[in-house]
């Protein structure tokens, strides 16, 4: 049934853009209706929309943004929506409808095609860059007295800015589309400088780009449903783009890369501009090829190509200089007084404060610099950002001693947090809640956190040669339902030694349905001792179509001599419709006399990870190596122990091993045994096994064969053994 033809209740919001067009029907179009939007009183597109939806004498049914492209540019729209929106707006200023949609038909045609999709993103002009569902912008510190300032300051210009532009002006001349990728440490200026290359872009081309932010339900999965629908003047907005790239499951990262190159490379939706930010370590971890072992970013490494822009942590000693110019604003100047070493954008953005209220917590409130501690290590370890509180609560108490644990109160995690959550200097607090509308949170979702930026960072640089305690796997096992992110955090244990912990995770991975984690568990179980649970699994994981599984099973057929056994194993599995399974029952067919061109094929899964076996690597090979590299004697050894530290936090374990070695060779045991920790907690698995070759050397061939079997506790002991669930 129709709605009366009464005037939309309308507000009186600023005109809408009116872009310069050439002559020709569209702008005659957006001429006409543009004036009729100002003679009706300038009536919300939320208002049109909701009059238009109900008025069931009208075809067309535009949405709000398709309603803004009609009135300030004409289109391009489908004929209807046009129409629709022309009728109405013709009604509320009370002249003929059916005259004004007259006007509008032949000027757009008959034939007119289907309009593409609604553009992407928001007009710029519409964006927050610091707000709730914005950018991501961190805002400025506010002064003490001085009252509320703006969210950011008066930006100054800094060098990589004239490179940022120079790429957007090329992109203007040629048409063509580009990616840049701002790479800088936490708080360094990346996405203000993103924002700022924006502003900049508007400048240029006014009211003609939209911006779009992938973000809901999440970032991969956002930016995977839309990028077909990318076209033309569409920034695409990667804020963090390792949460793009880089998610828990590689293949999800790797279509979001393949998506973006396909964007960038089609001439028919050109220009577009992708930003992205990624810290350097994100960056480093993308843009290079793996020496050995699977690829994951292959993709994204492609993109990614050609496209970083760095930021330095600090602003120059010319730059400083300019903040000391009249006009400039206080806080830059405030900044540029305190901050440390030039480090303009980190103190605007509070670190500062953060840092303070996290170091501080070790005697105010040693509850909070757990919960912290949590955190830095779940997301060191790649937990999403998005930390929940039950995580957090249950892996706590492993962060505290006797003494911090027994002087608590009841109501001492929440007591945690509200520390936590308290703003820094205008700024986040170090561990805040993440705080979903109504309509955003599924029923039951229990809260969850984030962890400011610049702490991150810090757990990153403190932490990394830190094992973390119990607690956290344990809180890891009960917490965490994707069985990927179990089975990857089951691995990160495995590969520092911890194999409890990795069968911990295993377990609830394979409880998931996981026939990687099944595997895993089954060597584990096969190393303990335990054939029967091991073939068990391996069967499990094989009926379930895993083909390393499978073969794992057919071996162990054949190391017993019963190769009827394996050939009814591989045609079971071929009957059901196994590839591989097929293969080797034609291979096994013709062993006594194989064709000189046939080959086997191996899993395409491969063996279990790294951590799983035993390294078979010549160690006076590698004993040999870098023999010249530090000076003989303890004192030498000790000088150069905190250089091979910061190579091992860089991923190059050679030094500090090399610094055991030489420990071991002037009779230091203990003090080599304690590198070769040190190594294993950074997540070197060839530590475990120099562990192993130590005491085997030092005649505890019991100690070396239990380190090799179970590896080692939580708290770096040897372990006695592994227990396994039923």
């Amino acid at each position: 049934m129709a709605t009366g033809a009464g005037r939309v209740p309308t507000r009186r919001p600023r005109a809408l853009a009116r872009p310069d067009l050439p002559e020709g029907s569209q702008r005659d179009v957006r001429d006409l209706l543009h004036e009729l939007h100002d003679r009706a009183g300038r009536p919300t597109l939320e208002d049109l929309e909701k009059h238009i939806a109900g008025d069931d004498r009208l075809d067309g049914s535009p949405k709000k943004d398709v309603i803004h492209r009609i009135i300030s540019r004409g289109g391009p729209a489908q004929l209807d929506d046009v129409r629709a929106v022309a009728r109405t707006l013709a009604r509320i200023c009370g002249d003929d409808e059916f005259a004004i949609a007259a006007r509008v038909t032949p000027s757009l045609g008959t034939s007119r095609p289907a309009a593409p999709s609604p553009r992407l993103g928001r007009p710029i002009g519409e964006c927050d860059p610091t707000g709730p569902g914005g950018l991501e912008v961190h805002p400025a510190i506010q002064l003490p007295g001085a009252g509320t300032g703006d969210a950011l300051t008066a930006y100054v210009p800094r060098a990589h800015d004239a490179e940022l532009r120079a790429i957007v002006d090329g992109m203007l001349d040629d048409g063509r589309s580009r990616l840049i990728t701002v790479v800088g440490g936490s708080s360094t200026g990346k996405t203000r400088a993103c924002w700022e290359l924006v502003r900049y872009l508007d400048q240029r081309q006014r009211d003609r780009w939209t911006l779009w932010h992938p973000y809901d339900p999440t970032r991969p999965e956002a930016a995977l449903a839309d990028l077909a629908r990318a076209g033309s003047y569409t920034i695409v907005w990667l804020n963090e783009a390792q949460h793009y790239l880089m998610p828990a499951d590689p293949g999800l990262g790797e279509r979001v890369a393949a998506g973006l190159r396909t964007l960038l490379g089609d001439p028919g939706r050109e220009p577009v501009l992708v930003l992205a930010t990624l810290w350097p370590e994100y960056w480093n971890a993308l843009a290079t090829e793996p020496a050995v072992g699977r690829d994951d970013y292959l993709q994204a490494r492609d993109l990614l190509q050609s496209s970083a822009i760095t930021l330095t942590d600090a602003f120059s000693a010319a730059e400083l200089a300019g903040l000391a110019a009249p006009g400039t604003d206080p806080r830059m100047r405030y900044a540029a007084a305190h901050a440390e070493n030039g480090r303009i954008a980190q103190y605007l953005a509070g670190a500062p404060a953060l840092e303070e209220r996290y170091r501080t917590a070790k005697d105010t409130m040693p509850a909070a610099r757990a919960v912290l501690q949590v955190a830095m290590d779940a997301r060191r370890l790649g937990y999403s950002p998005a930390l929940p509180h039950a995580l957090l609560e249950q892996a706590a108490h492993g962060y505290l001693d006797d003494h911090d644990w027994d002087a608590l109160g009841d109501d001492w995690f929440e007591q945690a947090l509200a520390y936590t959550a308290k703003p820094c200097h205008g700024t986040r607090g170090p561990l805040t809640r993440i705080r979903l509308r109504p309509d955003q949170s599924p029923p039951g979702a229990q809260p969850c956190y984030r962890l400011a930026d610049y702490l991150e960072q810090i757990g990153r640089t403190e932490r990394n040669a830190i094992y973390p305690p119990d607690s956290l796997w344990r809180a890891f096992s009960t917490t965490v339902t994707d069985p990927d992110l179990l089975r990857r955090f089951g691995r990160l244990a495995e590969e520092r030694g911890r194999y409890q912990h990795a069968v911990w995770l295993y377990q609830r991975a394979a409880d998931r349905g996981s026939t990687r984690a099944m595997r895993e568990l089954a060597f584990r179980r096969e190393r303990g001792g335990d054939s029967d649970g091991a073939a068990a699994l391996y069967r499990e994981a094989a009926e379930r179509g895993d083909n390393y599984a499978l073969r794992q099973l057919a071996q162990g057929h054949r190391r017993d001599g019963d190769l009827a056994a394996e050939e009814a194993l591989y045609r079971r599995a071929a009957e059901r419709g196994n590839e591989y399974a097929a293969r080797e029952l034609a291979w096994l067919r013709d062993r006594a006399d194989p064709a000189p061109d046939r080959a086997r094929t191996l899993p395409p899964d491969g063996p279990p990870s790294p951590g799983s076996v035993a390294g078979h690597r010549d160690e006076d090979v590698e004993r040999r190596r870098g023999e010249a590299r530090y000076p003989r004697g303890l004192t030498g050894l000790r000088e150069n122990h905190g250089d091979a530290a910061k190579a091992a936090d860089r991923g190059d374990f050679h030094p500090l091993r090399e610094l055991a070695r030489r420990r071991e060779r002037v009779g230091d045991i203990a003090g080599a045994e304690a590198l070769h920790l040190q190594d294993l907690d950074r997540g070197n698995i060839r530590a475990l096994w120099a562990l192993a070759g130590l005491r085997e050397r030092a005649g505890d061939t019991v100690g070396a064969e239990q380190i090799r079997r179970f590896g080692l506790t939580g708290a770096g002991e040897i372990a006695a053994g592994l227990v396994f669930e039923p």
